[in-house]
């Protein structure tokens, strides 16, 4: 791996679930040749195929999700354990190589249990913290920047609060002017990437796109971010800084 540079500016994606829709958005992601990272759960809401994931596998990254998609904070150490190791083991032995990338099911994440995700061998974690864009100093709480879903501010600010996401609040009301439509939002997070370094990261659940009828929308947001000069690049790539 490269050496770490925090001033490249970088564009990635975090499609969760496994859903069947992720396979339509895949198209779209290599239509504008951009890299992305899929977190798959070994059960819970996942609809693609082992042979389907392997596919996914050829073109982007693959990360782990957890086998029952549950909420960490709620299981004891030894169950978040088992999350941790049995959906890394699983889709390693599925795709036949290291899986390096997790996301905490709904967000969900304490210290102790980011210390379990390093003592298992991943190389970083995604959170839900949002309107973030800087590189994460601890890999194991990856931030994001924008969710494809018009969230009330009033949601914004609640889990703001309760994550203590102090940076990522302050950055809501100055950058994105308490800003609710998810592609406008995306879209200056892209310019002040491109201005200032740090990452901007789109998360989509891609059943939730096609519900609302937004792959039009969606499209033009990756076709904006294509446009960029940011560096493609995946969950680890950007969180490592390596791509």
């Amino acid at each position: 791996m490269g050496a770490r540079n925090d001033a490249i500016g970088r564009v990635t994606v975090s499609i969760d679930d496994g859903t069947k829709h992720d396979l339509r958005l895949a198209d779209l992601l290599l239509l504008h040749g951009l890299r992305a990272t899929f977190y798959i759960p070994k059960d819970g809401p996942r609809e693609l195929t082992p042979a389907q994931l392997r596919g996914l596998d050829n073109a982007f990254e693959i990360g782990s999700h957890g086998v029952s998609h549950v909420e960490l904070t709620t299981l004891p150490p030894d169950a978040v354990r088992s999350e941790l190791r049995d959906s890394k083991t699983w889709l390693e032995e599925t795709l036949g190589h290291e899986i390096q990338a997790f996301c905490y099911p709904f967000g969900r994440f304490t210290h102790e249990i980011a210390a379990l995700v390093a003592s298992e061998g991943y190389a970083c974690a995604r959170t839900c913290q949002l309107n973030r864009r800087d590189v994460p100093q601890d890999p194991y709480l990856m931030a994001m920047t924008t969710d494809a879903c018009a969230h009330s501010r009033r949601a914004q600010l609640r889990h703001g609060i309760r994550e203590r996401n102090l940076r990522g609040l302050l950055a809501y009301v100055s950058t994105y002017r308490l800003e609710r439509d998810w592609e406008v939002h995306f879209t200056r997070a892209l310019r002040v990437v491109a201005r200032r370094g740090g990452i901007a990261h789109l998360v989509v659940h891609s059943a939730e796109i096609d519900e609302r009828g937004e792959w039009e929308k969606l499209d033009r947001a990756l076709g904006v971010a294509a446009a960029t000069t940011l560096r493609p690049a995946t969950n680890t790539e950007a969180c490592l800084g390596t791509s």
